[in-house]
């Protein structure tokens, strides 16, 4: 069984929830570092070859 996973485009941190994804890539986009509060909500790093 596929479960939907939702990647941060900035960062490509990959989450379980659309809306924990989005606020990543909204703080990402904004201030170029990472929140603590969002990031240990990840469920993986989408590698990029």
């Amino acid at each position: 069984m596929v479960k939907e996973a939702y990647i941060c485009e900035e960062c490509s941190l990959i989450y379980a929830d659309k809306g924990v994804a989005e606020k990543c890539e909204a703080w990402c986009r904004k201030t170029k570092s990472c929140n603590i509060q969002i990031i240990k909500k990840a469920i993986g790093k989408l590698i990029k070859c």
